[in-house]
């Protein structure tokens, strides 16, 4: 019975481990000074643990790249609206 009990632990550990591996690599972008890269990069304040920019040494800009690409995106969508107001205003 044990012997299925550390199997059991050893695959939870397992699937843990990978899900920190996972969440590593996910990529992030500081919007600042355009760096770009893993989570495994950032750094780390000591007190908090709140993540900054390796690069610039900020933590106001920090965002993941899906939250990056829907930046990006409403800010085309924000063009294309602009755009179109400025040629019928005319």
């Amino acid at each position: 019975m044990s012997a299925k009990i550390n199997h059991q632990a050893r695959e939870a550990q397992i699937k843990q481990f990978e899900a920190i591996q996972k969440e590593s690599a996910e990529i992030y972008d500081c919007v600042d000074c355009a760096w770009e890269g893993p989570k495994s990069q950032l750094g780390r304040w000591l007190f908090g643990g709140k993540a900054f920019c390796p690069e610039c040494g900020d933590s106001r800009w920090l965002v993941t790249r899906a939250e990056y690409n829907k930046m990006m995106d409403e800010d085309d969508t924000c063009q294309l609206e602009a755009d179109l107001n400025s040629r019928t205003a005319s």
